[in-house]
């Protein structure tokens, strides 16, 4: 049963305010190379493979600038509250592993080391934050598909990330 890509399917209809234009439009691509279905990754694939969107479309759906440059912030804002906790908290997770390694061998971590851990999370949160706003967004799902449906909840994630920023305290 091969689905037929040539049709352009119309967007998801949104709920509250409508996105603007482009998020209109990478929501359609979503739609397009069936990332719900797939998830993200084997969809991008399968579209760099079969040609469905052009280089651009791919890597709109792909980047994300403000997610790079304000990382779990944006996560916040665009009001995916409790991924964005845990996106805080997998942050200071890497820091808190960072310093006991730092303080179990006496010496300073390597300089490149440091750079590449503080990344992380803003590499994450730049290839996810248009894929997980369309999910919230269109989908109506506000947790990770591999975590347990009660770690979705934001209160759970507050309280991860306030656990974790005492310990680092």
């Amino acid at each position: 049963m091969t689905s037929d890509v040539s049709k352009a399917p119309q967007a998801p209809k949104c709920p509250d305010d409508e996105p603007t234009a482009s998020w209109q439009r990478r929501f359609m691509y979503f739609e397009r190379i069936e990332a719900f279905k797939m998830g993200l990754s084997q969809a991008l694939t399968r579209a760099r493979r079969e040609k469905l969107l052009s280089f651009a479309q791919i890597f709109s759906l792909q980047f994300n600038l403000w997610g790079l440059l304000f990382g779990p912030v944006y996560y916040l804002c665009k009001r995916m509250w409790s991924k964005g906790m845990w996106l805080f908290s997998l942050a200071i997770l890497l820091t808190l592993v960072l310093e006991i390694l730092q303080n179990a061998t006496d010496e300073q971590m390597p300089e490149w080391l440091t750079m590449v851990i503080s990344f992380v999370v803003p590499v994450i949160c730049c290839t996810f934050a248009n894929y997980d706003y369309y999910l919230l967004r269109c989908r109506k799902l506000s947790s990770w598909s591999f975590m347990p449906e009660v770690w979705g909840r934001p209160m759970v994630a507050l309280v991860v990330l306030v656990v974790l920023g005492g310990v680092g305290y």
